[in-house]
């Protein structure tokens, strides 16, 4: 074999050396842990080493992106018309486009950079975001609402466009509409102290003369609601995004009543992807309530295995006429019943004989009145009675215990039967917050 000539040979060998520094500038483009402008200056190491027409367009998107981070717009924008000519029908190029000429104030560029990402990309969300503040800010609040209604329909759980919707509804005065918006808003992010004060200033601050409210059974009819899941964070740093860990949309009718007993049916609302929750569309969950509050027996292996019911030591119906004040407490036995046919399911949680009784533990529990409130939810205003349960003690089987906790406040609102907002939370610090939504769920 022929021995490369001297030259060619040093030369060959540089670039062989170069390689891995070449691919870590690529690997510290991509990285988007990095600090911008970190990626920013391997994102140009890497395109002075002439990568192939696909790693360039994605070198360039990185390095736009990061520019934009640090506010370097003009150059953004060099980077993303290059991006542009490599892939011309690439919608988050159009979009990137779009947000850089708005931020070097060119508002009608941007607009028309939007509507090419929109056009590309009809399902992606973000461009109508940005585009609905551009159509805000030259005045046309019917083209604003239509985009950030359409991101609402592509992000149902997002509560950006509730919290924009509902200013479009404050500047038009209809209040019950922004209330109910921006309950919507703070359901799915607590953490906005500037919307909560704005919304309180919809809420009457005094609690409602209401009289004495006997129990009715709600009417036969379905009612949506949006429900959320809060749980404590496990990163101490807090890096990790607020919100909620689930959130779900189901309509709730009653399906039977039988004196206190009350089954509601519990199914999806109508658009929205829930597979964690409903794996099967067609499926409807079904929840025996007492009085539509209380759930005295539950499955926990099917409908098949053990039945756990709690019995609570006193009579709940006591509590009605709900008139605030009212406390009833007690010690609640906890009580698993065997199934009667033999399943592993029974056998792993120690039923042992068919049909056999087993007791879980007892509970100190306490249903009480608190107080008058009105409420401005999506559904609308009402004036409610506060009803709170807790329950707490040690559960478990022979010498596997566990200390057990749980909180639940209603809002009952007598002009509807039921609840139109509710808080339940237990020992983990898991806290799933329910709103009585409007008909858009």
């Amino acid at each position: 074999m022929r021995r490369l000539p001297v030259a060619l040979g040093w030369v060959v060998g540089l670039w062989a050396a170069a390689l891995p520094a070449l691919a870590d500038n690529a690997a510290d483009c991509r990285d988007r842990d990095l600090s911008p402008v970190t990626r920013i200056g391997a994102c140009t190491e890497a395109l002075a080493g002439r990568p192939d027409r696909a790693t360039e367009a994605e070198l360039l998107t990185e390095r736009a992106a990061a520019l934009g981070l640090e506010d370097r717009w003009a150059e953004a924008l060099v980077d993303l018309r290059r991006l542009l000519v490599l892939e011309p029908t690439r919608a988050w190029a159009h979009y990137w486009e779009g947000r850089a000429l708005d931020a070097l104030d060119l508002p009608e560029r941007a607009m028309a950079a939007f509507d090419r990402a929109i056009a590309l990309a009809p399902e992606d969300p973000f461009a109508p975001w940005h585009r609905g503040f551009l159509k805000e800010e030259a005045g046309d609040t019917d083209a604003a609402r239509a985009d950030w209604e359409r991101v609402r329909a592509l992000r149902p759980f997002w509560p950006e466009p509730y919290r924009q919707l509902g200013h479009l509804a404050w500047d038009a005065d209809d209040s019950e509409r922004a209330a109910g918006l921006y309950a919507l808003s703070l359901l799915l992010d607590p953490d906005q102290p500037v919307l909560r004060a704005q919304l309180a200033r919809l809420v009457p601050s005094a609690p409602p003369d209401l009289r004495p409210a006997e129990y009715a059974p709600p009417p036969d009819r379905a009612l949506p609601y949006l429900q959320t899941l809060f749980a404590p964070q496990d990163d101490p740093a807090g890096t990790e995004p607020d919100g909620p860990l689930l959130a779900a949309a189901f309509v709730r009718r009653q399906a039977v009543t039988d004196g206190d007993r009350v089954r509601f049916e519990i199914a999806p609302a109508a658009g929205f992807e829930m597979e964690r929750l409903f794996p099967d569309p067609a499926r409807r969950a079904r929840v025996d309530t007492w009085r539509g509050l209380l759930v005295p027996e539950i499955s926990p292996a099917g409908p098949q295995g053990p039945r756990i019911r709690t019995d609570l030591g006193f009579d709940p119906a006591t509590l009605w006429p709900l008139t605030t004040g009212t406390t009833l407490s007690g010690t609640a036995d906890v009580v698993m019943t065997c199934p009667s046919a033999r399943m592993l399911t029974a056998v792993s949680v120690g039923c042992i004989a068919p049909g056999a009784e087993m007791s879980l533990g007892q509970l100190d529990v306490t249903l009480s009145v608190k107080g008058t409130e009105t409420l401005r939810v999506p559904r609308g205003t009402f004036d409610t009675f506060r009803v709170r349960y807790t329950e707490a003690g040690t559960l478990g089987i022979g010498s596997l215990t566990e200390p057990h906790r749980r909180e639940v406040i209603w809002w009952i609102a007598p002009a509807l039967g039921t609840w139109v907002r509710r808080v339940t939370s237990d020992a983990d610090g898991v806290t799933v917050l329910s709103l009585l939504a409007d008909d858009a769920f």
